[in-house]
């Protein structure tokens, strides 16, 4: 056996490489699984729903997706797309921030969230502070609604207990749309389906928090 500081130096370079390999490994295997997730089509993602969308009478055509990326090591990138595979806006997450920034064609919005007990969240154009939509959390089980101005307000209902969180949304008790995880058992991304009647921005920033 090797006794000795000698040794000991060689331990630590083997415990540092197989680190170092690890690591190496690990982010290798990560850039491979988001790139193939970026890939991810409007008909794969709508197999996923679709059970649930026929049931409640929902259209494919009101489909819009989020797809987790890595932006840099401290920034989360939400890339959505439509039913037609349209790249149609892109939310940048900083880590510990209480502020996205969101861009929807040539606009831009900023996401805040509110410092309060409950998850709560404004939509605000890039210029002021005017709030085009807000999010409120109404209990510890995830219950939440959004305020829509035209629109309503959108009420939400668990729809299972899959730990990827489903949701159906209710104005004035009628059913209208679904949001749920791309994948029950990976963190992908999610799907949302509303009337397209609501605007955009107002659906993707829905699919943000």
């Amino acid at each position: 056996m090797c006794y000795g500081p000698t040794c000991l130096a060689y331990l630590l370079c083997a415990v540092l490489f197989g680190f170092l390999f690890v690591i190496y490994f690990s982010l290798r295997y990560r850039k491979i699984f988001l790139e193939k997730n970026l890939n991810l089509t409007a008909d794969q993602v709508w197999e996923g729903v679709a059970k649930r969308a026929d049931q409640k009478n929902l259209k494919r055509s009101d489909l819009i997706f989020s797809i987790r990326q890595d932006g840099s090591a401290s920034e989360i990138v939400l890339v959505i797309k439509n039913d037609q595979n349209e790249l149609v806006g892109r939310i940048v997450c900083p880590v510990g921030s209480r502020e996205y920034r969101m861009w929807v064609g040539k606009d831009t919005y900023r996401i805040n969230f509110l410092l309060s007990g409950l998850r709560s969240a404004h939509l605000n154009p890039e210029a002021n502070d005017f709030v085009l939509a807000s999010y409120k959390t109404l209990n510890v089980f995830g219950k939440h609604q959004f305020d829509i101005p035209g629109y309503g307000i959108l009420t939400s209902e668990r729809s299972s207990f899959n730990w990827r969180v489903n949701f159906n949304y209710r104005v004035s008790k009628k059913l209208i749309g679904t949001n749920q995880g791309i994948s029950p058992t990976r963190e992908i991304g999610r799907v949302l389906v509303l009337p397209s009647e609501i605007p955009l921005h107002l659906r993707i920033f829905m699919l943000a928090i």
